[in-house]
């Protein structure tokens, strides 16, 4: 029964992680058995503290790599989130510059406005 045990929490965890389509017939069972084919192999399968040892095994290296998966996807937020930031403040450089511009539009038509006015021809 343990080891019923030790699959479902293998199981569990396998569905819990983005991964989880590559790791769940790892712990569904196999249709296929090398064992048939080995004429010096016997059908008994692995002994209990050697099937207990592997799923506890597995079930590390999917915690373990569980956690990789976790701390990536943060790392992916993190980066998300400074590229909004960098978005938003490239927006206000775009607008800032863009307001900029009108200003330097505006007051080189008054330049030219004054100089018309003043009988100067309009070279700046």
């Amino acid at each position: 029964m343990e080891l019923n045990l030790d699959i479902a929490v293998d199981t569990e965890i396998v569905n819990n992680n983005i991964l989880a389509p590559f790791f769940r017939n790892a712990f569904q069972g196999s249709s296929h058995d090398p064992v048939n084919k080995d004429t010096k192999a016997t059908t008994s399968g692995p002994k209990p503290a050697e099937d207990h040892a592997q799923r506890v095994h597995q079930r590390d290296a999917l915690v373990a790599l569980n956690e990789v998966i976790r701390k990536l996807i943060m790392e992916r937020n993190v980066i998300e989130n400074d590229i909004t930031h960098q978005r938003a403040v490239l927006s206000d450089q775009i607008t800032r510059l863009s307001a900029a511009d009108e200003n330097i539009q505006t007051l080189q038509k008054v330049w030219e406005d004054m100089a018309a006015g003043f009988g100067h021809p309009s070279h700046k």
